[in-house]
């Protein structure tokens, strides 16, 4: 039995889990609770980019989001270094059945990115985003070992300049974050050229309105990718593709998956999460790869 085995089957545990709300083995027909790895993986960069205090700020926030989401979600959690495990209830094996489970299991990293990541934290020394990487932790022989399971915290550069160009970034994140937030973040739908089956397709550009102009976000884009922050704007972008899709019924749309580097299958599967699982709409979504970069361990399952 590993050590995450033993760990969730303790006696002391079992009390605890039972206390927050998250129900037995013996209740749940020997299912084991669904365990999480959330890691902040910039809180090594914030420390030197800023002060080393702001880190501490971080985590302790962090921390106190990932409190208040299992108190709304029921489970219990615990902090290791820059690593946060949850262990939420199995569920029953009706719910299992009924296909509820494998939806829950779906969403909860998402809802964890989000409820960690999505606010900004405010410090003497700065105000930054957390960047969140979400692992779901499999039942294993092996040891557990979080600093393995959860994402690596990426070191500061070591570049001249470095530290100027990550508070900047973070400023043009925040504003960034700020205009989607007011509503001033547009979707903007270009018809390219026809394929060979003569099909129309259109090509999404996101812009900022300012007045009753737009500009383009290349750069801004461009920063908030070097932080590891697009998944926030990645579920704006998707929620704004399935508004075009459902107001064009006929519209086809091409995505680059440039913009986080995810793995066209990925970006396929989150579409078509987003889009209601309609096999119909998400036919009409097309992925270009040709800019897309592997992904990286950072941003995980996140």
């Amino acid at each position: 039995m590993s050590n995450l085995n033993r760990l969730l089957k303790g006696a002391q545990l079992t009390s605890l889990l039972s206390r927050l709300g998250v129900r037995s083995d013996a209740s749940r027909h020997g299912a084991m609770p669904l365990c999480l790895v959330a890691s902040i993986f910039n809180v090594r960069q914030i420390e030197a980019a800023y002060e080393r205090s702001l880190g501490t700020t971080v985590r302790r926030a962090v921390l106190e989001r990932a409190r208040q989401l299992v108190m709304v979600e029921g489970g219990m959690v615990a902090r290791s270094g820059d690593h946060i495990l949850f262990a939420f209830d199995a569920g029953s094996q009706a719910e299992s059945l009924s296909g509820a489970l494998p939806m829950r299991e779906a969403s909860l990293p998402d809802r964890i990115v989000e409820v960690l990541g999505g606010a900004p934290i405010y410090g003497d020394s700065g105000t930054v985003y957390p960047a969140i990487s979400v692992r779901v932790v499999g039942y294993g022989d092996e040891s557990f070992d979080i600093d393995a399971v959860g994402a690596v915290s990426i070191p500061p550069g070591r570049l001249p300049g470095w530290r100027q160009q990550f508070q900047g970034d973070m400023a043009t994140a925040i504003a960034l974050f700020r205009a989607m937030d007011d509503g001033r973040l547009v979707v903007e739908v270009t018809p390219v050229q026809a394929d060979a089956l003569e099909t129309n397709y259109y090509m999404l550009a996101l812009t900022e309105r300012i007045g009753n102009k737009t500009r383009p976000l290349g750069i801004a884009l461009t920063a908030v990718e070097r932080l590891g922050l697009t998944r926030r704007l990645d579920r704006w972008v998707v929620n704004s593709l399935r508004e075009v899709l459902v107001l064009n019924p006929s519209m086809k749309v091409k995505l680059n998956t440039s913009i986080d580097g995810m793995l066209p299958e990925a970006w396929r599967l989150r579409v078509m999460n987003a889009l209601l699982l309609s096999p119909e709409t998400v036919s009409r979504v097309a992925v270009d790869a040709a800019h897309g970069a592997i992904l990286s361990r950072h941003r995980g399952a996140a």
